[in-house]
């Protein structure tokens, strides 16, 4: 397996291409720290597996997640907007066909009904309109990747502004 890993330490910008365990036992701390989150957010590994990935130990990898609230950043990575939607569609659609259910003149929501249909639908309506963390981070990605085949220092560079970008998002 491997790992394109966007890093920076003391101001200096690091942009490496992980393909072994050899690897990634040479990173200092730093780097093993975050080349771990970047494991663990993908949502593919073990903690186990993460901390022989990076030649750590599995008791600081689990520090690392619980210090830094990785799941929860994980979390935000893997709902999909789209999983989430299809979710209030669905309950819109359960309300609706309950609705439809009823004796002909009663075929109207409730007052309670009504207020969760709005409140769902302009959920929708903003999720829809808005751009969440996990498109961020993709595009964040592939721009870098795109930048790093013709200027590494380039992509090194906009690489934390990126980090510093998504970590404000998600504040």
């Amino acid at each position: 397996m491997s790992v394109i890993f966007l890093y920076r330490i003391a101001n200096t910008h690091f942009c490496t291409l992980i393909n072994s365990l050899d690897m990634a036992k040479e990173l200092n701390r730093e780097a093993k720290k975050k080349l771990a989150k970047e494991l663990f957010l993908t949502g593919k590994h073990q903690q186990k597996e993460i901390a022989k990935m990076v030649g750590a130990a599995e008791n600081t990898i689990g520090r690392w997640v619980k210090d830094g609230k990785w799941e929860y950043l994980r979390a935000n990575l893997t709902t999909t907007k789209e999983n989430v939607l299809a979710n209030w569609y669905a309950q819109l659609a359960e309300m609706n066909n309950n609705i439809a259910e009823r004796e002909e003149g009663k075929r109207f929501p409730t007052s309670p009904e009504s207020d969760r249909m709005i409140k769902i639908s302009a959920a929708i309506k903003k999720l829809e309109t808005e751009t969440g963390i996990a498109e961020i981070t993709s595009v964040c990605i592939g721009l870098c990747e795109f930048v790093r085949g013709y200027d590494v220092e380039k992509a090194k560079e906009i690489s934390d502004h990126f980090n510093a970008y998504i970590e404000n998002k998600m504040k």
